[in-house]
């Protein structure tokens, strides 16, 4: 019976490893396991799976994976689960149902009871917050899974560097999706309009209408991305402040980056309208006034 169970152990933990491999490495060709494989239903998940393998890793039912390779595995396994969360059809079911008070979702659900429902239904609700969410997720839960051990020449230095680089990575991702959204919403309504019927004053209002919902929208994603920063820098997480911080300095740079833009959208659109409102007449009744003198010549 001992046998059996062992060689039955020896199997699940080898499933564990070949799922574990699949979610890291979705783009390595590993056409085979993804016939039977089934996507990881949530960032726990592979936590789980993770932290399983690396409870058999000194015993006889290891399959073989080390510490350092379960990490680099988990972590890429959580890239592609994040990336995919970037679609906005899929990050509403991202969403968790009970979010932690220092979360950025918590946040949102904050705002959207503070806020009226059309402020909601903008530019804010195509935000993937959710995306953020899963990054605080994925921190914390790496380090339950893979807790510190040793001084800092231990592997542990090793696990902090790589923690680093996968929260800097996807939060890259994260921004340059955002930047995209925001720049093409900004630019939705700043086009000239041809019809006559349309007045400038109101080109002008709904020219301003939409940038006060990017507006917004930029208040929400900078206070979002504040309770994110928060919530790595807490002991538990362990994140380096100056990572944390660096986030928050990017999603600044993105909104001095569309303020800029709007400036000088406005700015083209003044040079238009002095050349349209006060030089061309001005050069109309210029030529005007010279040819009778043209003509007496």
């Amino acid at each position: 019976i001992e046998a059996e169970c062992g060689e039955i152990l020896k199997g699940l933990a080898e499933d564990l490893k070949k799922k574990l491999l699949w979610w890291g490495q979705a783009d390595s060709g590993m056409s085979a396991l993804s016939q039977s494989a089934v996507p990881p239903s949530s960032i726990a998940e592979i936590f789980e799976c993770a932290g399983t393998l690396l409870m058999l890793q000194d015993t006889a039912f290891s399959p073989g994976l080390d510490r350092s390779q379960c990490q680099s595995l988990a972590l890429s396994a959580c890239t592609q689960f994040l990336k995919e969360r970037l679609d906005p059809g899929r990050a509403v079911s991202f969403t968790p149902m009970n979010s932690p008070p220092n979360s950025p979702s918590h946040t949102q659900q904050l705002d959207a009871t503070e806020s009226n429902d059309e402020d909601m239904t903008g530019i804010i609700s195509e935000l993937p917050i959710a995306f953020l969410d899963g990054l605080l997720e994925a921190t914390t839960l790496y380090g339950v899974s893979f807790p510190i051990m040793g001084d800092d020449d231990s592997p542990a230095s090793n696990g902090s560097e790589l923690i680093g680089s996968f929260v800097q990575n996807n939060f890259d991702s994260f921004i340059e999706h955002v930047r995209v959204l925001l720049i093409r919403r900004s630019e939705s309504f700043s086009q000239p309009i041809i019809e006559e019927s349309k007045s400038q004053e109101e080109e002008e209002r709904k020219d301003d209408a939409n940038f006060i919902q990017v507006s917004l929208a930029l208040a929400h994603l900078l206070r979002s991305v504040r309770e994110l920063a928060s919530g790595l820098a807490l002991p538990e997480v362990g994140m380096d402040l100056s990572i944390a911080s660096a986030l928050v300095d990017q999603t600044v740079e993105l909104a001095e980056m569309l303020v800029r833009l709007r400036i000088t959208v406005k700015f083209n659109e003044l040079r238009g309208l002095v050349l349209k409102e006060c030089l061309t007449p001005l050069v109309r009744e210029i030529t005007q006034t010279d040819k009778p003198d043209q003509k007496e010549d």
